[in-house]
């Protein structure tokens, strides 16, 4: 059975209640299906999604992204050149500043720092450093 209803659009049939709202004037579109909700705000530049268990969150006007999976967890959390993701107990960070590019693994270090030509790279616990310049 489908019933559907034009203002708000409901759609309910095989054992389950769709709902579906959109709002076109402020660019905005809202969609839940049982447990699932997907909400956009294109105007703002807003994406945001949760989906049941496991959450998916997107704003990209101040670029935030943060997964979340069931058991295996991998977490994402990306904003202002920094992404974070932890997968069980394996933790990968990174920062991106100007010419700095910093990533974290577990109990390992890599740091790139790259500016007008020189770079610096250094890697902790199995440690190595190397340092370019200027062609050198």
């Amino acid at each position: 059975m489908v019933t559907r209803t034009r203002g708000v659009d409901t759609d309910t049939g095989r054992g389950h209640t769709d709902t579906n709202t959109r709002t076109r004037d402020m660019d905005t579109d809202t969609r839940t299906r049982d447990v699932d909700t997907d909400t956009r705000t294109q105007g703002v530049d807003t994406d945001t999604r949760s989906r049941g268990v496991d959450t998916d969150t997107r704003t990209r006007g101040i670029d935030t992204d943060t997964r979340t999976w069931g058991v295996g967890t991998d977490t994402r959390t990306r904003g202002m050149d920094m992404v974070t993701r932890t997968r069980g107990v394996h933790t990968d960070t990174r920062t991106r500043g100007v010419d700095t590019d910093t990533r974290t693994r577990g109990l390992d270090t890599l740091t790139r720092t790259h500016e007008h030509g020189a770079w610096t790279r250094t890697h902790e616990h199995g440690a190595w450093t190397r340092t370019h310049e200027h062609g050198a």
